[in-house]
């Protein structure tokens, strides 16, 4: 299946991966851990992610978007707060 692979962290974990060009951008989607998931599992997986792909669906965008809805205000104050506490006045 061309664009299903597994990668290989430097420490020796194993990730399953999708990577297809979305909307003239190539995406890398990671599928599961090798373990977690087989490679029947990991391809099928991708079958599903390939078919919404084809019918227009960004999955990594849509990831995106879900991530962004989850941060409340008051996280993202606590968090200017540590990082500006870090800056000099100068």
């Amino acid at each position: 299946m061309r664009g299903f692979g597994v990668r290989i962290t430097a420490s020796g974990l194993k990730s399953f991966i999708l990577e297809k060009r979305v909307n003239g951008r190539v995406r890398r989607m990671t599928l599961g851990r090798e373990g977690e998931l087989t490679v029947a599992q990991a391809r099928n997986r991708a079958q599903q992610l390939l078919g919404q792909i084809a019918l227009g669906d960004d999955a990594v965008q849509k990831r995106r978007r879900e991530r962004a809805r989850q941060v409340t205000l008051d996280e993202v104050y606590t968090e200017f707060l540590r990082v500006r506490s870090q800056l000099s006045d100068g």
